[in-house]
């Protein structure tokens, strides 16, 4: 080979403008040292995965369970949230007028949500289109946000959704239910886009209004993992496991048994609920129904400021410093 080439590969976003949204995807870019010229005798040959079997194998590593939720706790932890609230919704949404898409009108039945009351960052959005990636390197003091573990809600769904301020955004690896063939998209939610979009916007706004948070924009972050039906399971390349909603209103009471527990091991989130809403024939259907909570408490507001101050040092056990150093750390902020 000529001395004088010289190829880098290297990660990038890529933002694409269509329309009212943005395409939210990563890609791989081949940069070429401009000193060759275009008639080099070679072309472009490399190893590439489908972001489908990525998931699919990222799902063999997480299990399905309760530790599908605390990973959604742990992100909402790392971003600084006091208040965890995830919303089990039968409710199927219609309305094909109000979508992106049509063909995400499959994904409108029940559901599970999450809610927290921080909002994303201009980072957290870029974040979290990094499939396999953390920011868990350069910022020490969050614990993998939206790193691996989150890729695991998958387990649920294969399109996952979330709201934040002004922004909805949608993945979909199957690039098969979303405008033009993309892998996902941003849309600003703006007075028109709302109005445009209602029914897509629906199940957020019910889930808002039932943490008692305001609409558009959005005081906190939604995300939306609607469930796989057997026929979709069929067609999945992410997973051929369908997720019923009974199946996942268990999951949901195993991580209650541990929440109380759970909390003292978290940062900043200091209370969590789990609010159901049951299909027709069960006990109020159509009505949001408390399953659970755990809540911090303290004797005094002093010592819940002081327990506050403990809570953030817990990143730094798994630092470098010495037995010593954490309790030396601990006695100037007790």
């Amino acid at each position: 080979c000529s001395s004088d080439l010289s190829l880098r590969v290297r990660p990038v976003q890529y933002l694409h403008s269509l329309g009212c949204w943005t395409r939210l995807t990563n890609c791989i870019l081949m940069e070429r040292n401009t000193d060759v010229t275009d008639s080099s005798p070679w072309v472009q040959f490399s190893q590439k995965e489908d972001l489908t079997v990525r998931l699919r194998n990222i799902l063999h590593d997480y299990a399905f369970g309760p530790g599908v939720f605390r990973e959604l706790l742990q992100n909402a932890d790392d971003a600084g949230a006091r208040r965890f609230v995830l919303l089990a919704d039968s409710t199927a949404y219609p309305g094909s007028d109000g979508l992106i898409d049509q063909r995400l009108g499959a994904w409108q039945g029940a559901s599970i949500m999450s809610f927290n009351d921080a909002c994303f960052t201009d980072a957290d959005f870029e974040g979290i289109c990094r499939v396999g990636a953390s920011g868990k390197r350069s910022d020490h003091s969050k614990i993998g946000h939206y790193g691996l573990g989150f890729n695991a809600t998958y387990h649920l769904t294969d399109v996952v959704s979330f709201a934040s301020r002004d922004r909805l955004c949608i993945f979909d690896p199957h690039q098969a239910h979303l405008p033009d063939g993309l892998p996902g998209l941003q849309l600003p939610l703006t007075s028109d886009t709302v109005q445009k979009y209602r029914s897509q916007l629906a199940p957020f706004e019910s889930a808002a209004a039932a943490c008692g948070s305001q609409t558009w924009p959005l005081d906190g972050t939604i995300f939306r993992l609607p469930l796989r039906s057997p026929e979709l399971a069929g067609k999945s390349l992410i997973s051929r496991e369908p997720r019923s909603f009974e199946e996942a209103v268990v999951v949901l009471r195993e991580l209650l048994s541990g929440s109380g527990e759970l909390l003292l091991f978290l940062q900043s989130v200091e209370q969590l609920e789990v609010f159901v809403r049951g299909p027709s024939g069960a006990q109020n259907p159509g009505t949001w129904c408390l399953l659970g909570s755990a809540k911090l408490r303290a004797a005094s507001a002093a010592a819940m400021s002081r327990l506050r101050r403990e809570r953030r040092l817990l990143p730094n056990l798994n630092s470098e410093e010495s037995d010593d150093d954490v309790k030396a750390r601990r006695q100037q902020t007790a």
